[in-house]
């Protein structure tokens, strides 16, 4: 049995998506345990009769326009918070919010702490590439991260991969301006010596940003600011294949029956292709399981990534993260 508390309020669709994604994960799961944070009374009037879910009672909101001191500050009452506390306290095992991603890492490090030997916890998602996905952080916390720093996120994103993809050796990459091994910068120079030597990960080099999407890597590091980039420019090309996609269909004038024949094909591209198609992005480097789906999730993304928390409160990532670096 695995126990999550999922915050509500978060996100530009709040109660409705939050209750619905929570069903659709226990339908998926029905060994999921959930507590859903927030209006009570709006999530009970959402939630079936039938369905035995632990609702426990927040007010305040961390709006996507509230600065990290409010919402370490002022709102202490807040869904988050109170989801987070669950954590803290060990009544949940992890937990699950669309909200504010600035408030989320920071309110995470201030309840939950970070595993020992972190520093910097790194955000980690997965996205789209040949033969399945890559896992990629940072994707923002940390803009300048040094080489040691580095090595942590590489140390913890193979670990990531390792449970969620039960892959015992994940290929972890570099990313780089060049495969070469005079490319980079000094800091990704020092990163790539450490990862040599480090015997517990599998390290492949560098990789380009091109090589990300073609299967080269189980596990791509960067810092946050490229990684964010890589991340939005990945998000963004998608969504313009898909337009693209759509009116040459609607210009190519096919009678129905082509048209029928063609559009399972066309769906499933667009799934595979799709950001929201994939789980959230997960808070590496806490004391504790941290996903955060898109703030505009509808109900499927937002249940991949209640099933992410779940996969990874089983697999007790945060415990392994700790022996990973312990072994530095």
């Amino acid at each position: 049995m695995v126990k999550l508390a999922i915050d509500t309020m978060g996100g530009d669709f709040g109660v409705p998506v939050a209750v619905d994604a929570a069903l659709a994960a226990t339908k998926t799961n029905p060994l999921l345990e959930i507590s859903l944070v927030g209006d009570a009374d709006a999530i009970a009037a959402r939630v079936p009769a039938d369905h035995a879910f632990t609702i426990v009672d927040a007010q305040e909101v961390i709006e996507m326009t509230d600065s990290v001191a409010d919402a370490l500050r002022r709102k202490r009452g807040s869904s988050l918070h109170v989801a987070l506390q669950l954590l803290r306290d060990g009544t949940v095992d992890g937990v699950v919010s669309a909200g504010n991603t600035a408030a989320l890492l920071a309110v995470g490090r201030q309840l939950l702490g970070t595993v020992e030997g972190v520093s910097r916890p790194a955000i980690c998602s997965k996205i789209p590439a040949r033969g399945g996905h890559v896992w990629l952080l940072d994707l923002g916390a940390n803009i300048s991260p040094d080489a040691h720093t580095l090595h942590h996120f590489a140390r913890m994103g193979s670990a990531l991969a390792a449970i969620a993809d039960n892959n015992t050796a994940p290929d972890v990459a570099l990313l780089n301006i060049g495969t070469e091994d005079g490319k980079g910068v000094e800091v990704v120079q020092e990163a790539a010596t450490l990862l040599r030597a480090d015997s517990s990960i599998t390290f492949t080099g560098f990789i380009e940003g091109d090589q990300i999407f073609t299967g080269g890597a189980d596990v791509v590091v960067c810092d946050g600011f490229s990684g964010n980039i890589a991340l939005k420019v990945c998000e963004g090309t998608a969504g313009l294949i898909g337009e693209i996609f759509e009116t040459s269909l609607s210009d190519a004038n096919m009678s129905d029956e082509v048209l029928a024949a063609v559009t399972p094909a066309f769906k499933s591209f667009f799934a595979a292709i799709n950001p929201h198609s994939y789980a959230g992005a997960s808070f590496l480097g806490l004391n504790g399981v941290l996903v955060k789906t898109h703030g505009n999730s509808g109900v499927g993304s937002f249940s991949r990534a209640i099933e992410l928390a779940a996969v990874e409160a089983a697999g007790e990532l945060p415990l392994k993260l700790a022996r990973q670096l312990a072994a530095s």
